[in-house]
């Protein structure tokens, strides 16, 4: 005769105190709704609506429309790749804080030494901070930089220029009026946009 120990189920509390502990784990661990909403700015995706649930189902008929958007979207973007050495990055980076500290990035601000690299070609720059609120610098990664190259080189047709997040001109706007203008035989300068794959110290 074998016998084998009784074994004990979870009484209805413990099932409903495992259950709350787990979602509050759950709830801690999921980044918030505010940070999901900026990765999306950052990442370009726009809104055609100030509805909730109208968003809610854009949003969800884009992911699923994405894979095969993605497989034609055209990814020969123009690469320029931007190297500038850690100590001067920091001065860029201390410029950034300041920034975020006094709501405002600093009219005195650090300017330094940077590589540029461009269909093949390797360019010296000064380069610093773009602009002068923080969306310019509020993402992890994608920081505003104004080029200025030397020796009266130009990327694009243009020595001095900026990299900007798209989010920051409203995406697609600015090009839209700018064409708009054009079609309309309105004789206005206008800025040049170029979309462009950035590279900085090796992150993309």
């Amino acid at each position: 005769m074998r016998l084998t120990p009784n074994k004990r189920g979870l009484t209805s509390t413990e099932r409903i105190t495992i259950t709350v502990v787990s979602i509050m784990i759950l709830l801690l661990a999921l980044p918030s709704v505010n940070y999901f909403k900026t990765q999306l700015i950052h990442s370009g995706y726009v809104a055609l609506s100030t509805s909730p649930s109208t968003k809610i189902h854009q949003l969800a008929t884009d992911i699923l429309h994405a894979p095969i958007r993605w497989l034609y979207a055209n990814h020969q973007l123009p690469v320029i790749v931007v190297d500038i050495d850690y100590p001067e990055w920091e001065k860029l980076a201390d410029n950034r804080e300041q920034a975020i500290e006094q709501g405002s990035i600093p009219a005195i601000r650090s300017q330094v030494p940077a590589k540029i690299a461009f269909n093949n070609q390797h360019f010296n720059a000064d380069v610093r901070l773009q602009g002068d609120l923080t969306d310019h610098v509020s993402g992890h990664q994608r920081w505003s930089l104004k080029v200025n190259l030397k020796k009266q080189h130009a990327i694009l047709h243009s020595q001095r220029f900026a990299l900007i997040s798209p989010h920051v001109r409203t995406h697609q706007g600015p090009v839209l009026f700018a064409q708009t203008l054009r079609l309309a035989k309105f004789n206005i300068i206008s800025p040049q946009y170029t979309p462009v794959k950035v590279v900085v110290n090796g992150d993309n």
